[in-house]
């Protein structure tokens, strides 16, 4: 892959991420200025190296949509530098900024972050939650299970069902048993994410539960 095809793919990757903080953020409509400041936010992603500075200025931005949007934006920081400036928005009162804390997390993929998404796994919003939920699984690290594992216990089926593809993306062997529990649960997507994360896993004691639910789901 060339250097050129990385950047454009890292790119694109923002881009997605800054669309997602626009429709992240709960406010309707932009306040006088507002889009000037978002609009030179995207300006800022296209350029080859990042104005830290500037960013963190609109990291405190009176207005959510700023503020979501440089979060996405610092996905294109290092982990360091990314994890010291989305400190400061884990408690914004926004749920949107907060969402877009979590995604930007995963996308630095920093196993430091993970106590951040702990604490994002119990914020009041769902969104939020879910956006905590698929970062832990895009970081990949072992010590996101427990957390995941806790979401578990959540009553929103689309919490539920996020941690257990996180937890199938992880593969921790410390996952096994919570899995293996899941193959018999009511949500066929949450089932399918177990089975997946017990191959990944590859533990051949979970072969005869495999078996015994493909038998049960091929009756339907």
């Amino acid at each position: 892959m060339t250097a050129g095809t990385e950047i454009s793919r890292s790119l694109a990757g923002i881009a997605g991420l800054l669309l997602l903080a626009g429709a992240l953020v709960s406010t309707v409509g932009c306040r006088p200025n507002e889009e000037e400041r978002v609009t030179a936010l995207y300006e800022l992603a296209r350029s080859e190296e990042l104005d830290i500075e500037a960013l963190r200025k609109s990291l405190s931005d009176p207005s959510p949509l700023v503020r979501s949007t440089a979060a996405a934006l610092v996905a294109r920081t290092s982990g360091n530098v990314g994890l010291g400036l989305l400190a400061e928005l884990v408690d914004d009162p926004d749920p949107g900024v907060r969402a877009s804390v979590a995604a930007s997390l995963g996308k630095l993929g920093d196993p430091a972050a993970i106590p951040t998404l702990a604490l994002l796994m119990r914020d009041g919003s769902l969104v939020v939650r879910i956006k905590a939920a698929q970062a832990l699984g895009e970081i990949g690290d072992p010590a996101g299970v427990a957390p995941l594992m806790r979401a578990l216990q959540q009553p929103e089926p689309k919490v539920r069902q996020v941690a257990t593809e996180a937890l199938a993306q992880i593969a921790a062997p410390e996952a096994m048993e919570t899995l293996l529990g899941l193959l018999d649960d009511e949500s066929v997507m949450i089932r399918s994410w177990a089975a997946r994360g017990l191959g990944a896993i590859g533990d051949p004691r979970a072969v005869p539960a495999l078996e015994a639910m493909a038998r049960r789901d091929n009756r339907y």
